[in-house]
Parts: C-alpha cells; sequence; structure tokens
C-alpha cells in the first residue's frame, strides 16, 4: 500500500477549516480559502475561492459549496 500524505509545496496558504485529503498536491504560491474541501487525489494549481470543493483530478472544481457536502 502506498503513502496517504498530501504534497503541499512551497509557500502555500491553506484557509482555516479547510481540509486536504490523502495524496493531494497543491502547486506553489497557491492560496486555498477559507472552508475548502479538497479530496483525495485533486491536483490544484491556482488560487481557490471559500467554501470550494475539488474532486480528484486537475482543478476539478464542482458547483456545490463545501457546507453542502456530506462527508
Amino acid at each position: 500500500m502506498g503513502t496517504t500524505n498530501a504534497t503541499i509545496c512551497g509557500q502555500c496558504t491553506i484557509g482555516e477549516q479547510s481540509f486536504i485529503g490523502a495524496n493531494a498536491v497543491i502547486a506553489p504560491q497557491v492560496k486555498i480559502g477559507k472552508r475548502n474541501i479538497i479530496a483525495a487525489g485533486a491536483i490544484v494549481t491556482k488560487d481557490t475561492e471559500d467554501d470550494a470543493v475539488y474532486l480528484e483530478g486537475r482543478n476539478n472544481k464542482i458547483d456545490k459549496k463545501s457546507w453542502e457536502i456530506s462527508l
């Protein structure tokens, strides 16, 4: 079984109450908004808005807000 760590590259800002899933990748200089859900395997290469949700894949944002998601 492989590692389950997220990769957060240099000088990123992670907003309060945000969740970063296993094997997610956050590119350098990216600002993650408040209350984001970054799912396992997601790749985020640009800044995110508050309450955003990203699924597996590159910049795969969905239209639901983080507070609409039941974990």
